[in-house]
């Protein structure tokens, strides 16, 4: 008879819920396309996400598939103050915005973009849409609590009993 672990047992898609599975595949994607050099195009050479500010998108884009990867998996657990969907939207909305970045800022020696960089925003989007829904299935109520309940209030005056 084979023993499972008592913390998380790996990937199980069937537990994913449709936020977990468009982060994941958002992100997961996103981290193999900013490695792929379709970005950028200078004299017939491409680049890739490694180049300019799109080079923080691929950092944000590791860094998410590492804290998905971990929190699905069972394998990682934080405790912070805040919800732990923040850290899924904050880095997908760093990650949108540095792709924003890349088509205004092109890279040193880089005259034009080309195709990969609009499926890099793409990819983004859904990684962001993802934490978005997280963030409402979890709500705002997801902090966890101050502290202790308050003790019950007491019955009757304060003194003896007859």
């Amino acid at each position: 008879m084979a023993q499972q672990r008592p913390g998380g047992s790996g990937l199980d898609l069937s537990r994913l819920t449709t936020a977990d599975k468009l982060i994941l595949g958002g992100v997961g994607a996103l981290v193999i396309w900013s490695w792929i050099p379709v970005w950028y195009n200078t004299f017939g050479k491409t680049a890739g996400a490694w180049n300019g500010a799109t080079c923080f998108t691929a950092v944000f884009a590791l860094l998410g598939l590492l804290y998905t990867a971990g929190r699905i998996t069972g394998m990682m657990e934080l405790h912070l103050r805040v919800p732990m969907a923040y850290i899924d939207l904050g880095l997908a909305g760093l990650s949108v915005i540095f792709v924003l970045l890349g088509l205004a800022i092109k890279p040193f020696g880089v005259f034009k973009f080309t195709w990969g960089i609009f499926v890099g925003l793409v990819l983004a989007i859904v990684w962001g849409y993802g934490a978005f829904m997280r963030y409402q299935e979890l709500g705002a109520g997801a902090r966890p609590a101050a502290g202790p309940p308050p003790p019950p209030a007491s019955s009757g005056g304060g003194g003896f009993s007859a």
